[in-house]
C-alpha cells in the first residue's frame, strides 16, 4: 500500500490502492440469476482523493477485447508525474485467468513491473525483476485482475465472508484476507447508497484497508480508506463512473 510524501509518490499511492482494494474495484454486471457471459459489463470511472491540500484523480477503464478476453487499465496524473497500469485476463464461468500485467511510474522506474502469467505451467514471471518464475496456487492474480475476480465472487456468493486471494507483486506472491465486516449506508457526493463494507489485510500487518461497495449498483467500489496504526492515512472516493453507459447515481 502506498507511502506518499511527494506528488509522484501520491500518484503511486492511488493507483496502488485502487488495485489491491477488494473492490477496488469496480464494474460488473448483477445478480446470480445473470448468465455467467453477462456478468462483466464495461465501464468508465473517475477516483479522487486530496492529501495535506494536494489534489490527484486516477481514470480507470474495463473493456472487452475479444470473446472471453478484457482489459482493465488506471491511469493517475498530477502535473508533471503519471502512473499507468493495465492488466489483460480471460473470464470463463466467472473465473479470471490472468494473462499479463503492467506498472509503470515514470518518476519511480524501480517500481515499474511487466508480469507475464502462464495459464498451463501455473507460473508468472517479472521481466523487469526476474528470469526466475514464480510457481503459483490456486486463486493467484495481479492487482487488477484480483479486484475484478473478487467482484465475481462477490456476486456469484450471497453467503460471501471472507477469502483468501494470493497476489504476485514483482517477484513475490503476497496474500491477502478480504472479510465482509456488515452493511452500511454511506453518503457520498453522487449521493446515498446501501453498502457493503469490507476490509483487508495480510496477515500479521497493522496496516489494512477498508472498503465500501454500492449493494444496489452491482457492488461498485466508492471509497477506500486506508488505516496504519489505528489512524486513517487516506481516504479515496468515486467521483464519477459509468457502468455499461448507465451513470452510477445515489438517491
Amino acid at each position: 500500500m502506498p507511502y506518499w510524501i511527494t506528488p509522484p509518490s501520491l500518484l503511486a499511492a492511488i493507483n496502488i490502492t485502487i488495485s489491491r482494494t477488494a473492490t477496488l474495484l469496480l464494474l460488473l454486471a448483477c445478480s446470480a440469476s445473470i448468465n455467467a457471459d453477462t456478468l462483466l459489463k464495461p465501464y468508465q470511472a473517475i477516483y479522487g482523493t486530496k492529501l495535506g491540500g494536494i489534489s490527484a484523480e486516477m481514470e480507470q477503464t474495463l473493456n472487452k477485447e475479444a470473446a472471453g478476453h478484457w482489459q482493465l487499465r488506471s491511469y493517475a496524473s498530477l502535473l508533471f508525474a503519471s502512473v499507468e497500469e493495465q492488466a489483460s485476463f480471460t473470464e470463463a464461468d466467472n473465473q479470471l485467468t490472468p494473462l499479463s500485467y503492467r506498472y509503470n511510474n515514470k518518476l519511480s522506474s524501480k517500481r515499474n513491473s511487466e508480469l507475464v502469467f502462464d495459464p498451463k505451467q501455473k507460473t508468472a514471471v517479472d521481466r523487469l525483476h526476474s528470469k526466475k518464475p514464480l510457481t503459483l496456487p490456486d486463486n493467484s492474480y495481479d492487482k487488477l485482475s484480483f479486484q475484478i475476480q473478487l467482484q465475481l465472487d462477490l456476486l456469484k456468493d450471497p453467503e460471501f465472508s471472507q477469502r483468501t486471494y494470493h497476489l504476485v507483486e514483482r517477484k513475490k506472491l503476497k496474500n491477502y484476507q478480504v472479510k465482509l465486516l456488515g452493511e452500511e449506508t454511506l453518503n457520498t457526493a453522487l449521493g446515498k447508497f446501501s453498502t457493503i463494507k469490507l476490509e483487508q489485510r495480510r496477515p500479521g500487518k497493522d496496516k489494512y484497508t477498508l472498503m465500501w461497495l454500492a449493494k444496489d449498483w452491482n457492488y461498485f467500489l466508492l471509497r477506500v480508506v486506508r488505516i496504519d496504526e489505528g489512524e486513517q492515512e487516506y481516504q479515496i472516493d468515486l467521483k464519477q463512473a459509468e457502468l455499461d453507459g448507465r451513470k452510477i447515481q445515489g438517491q
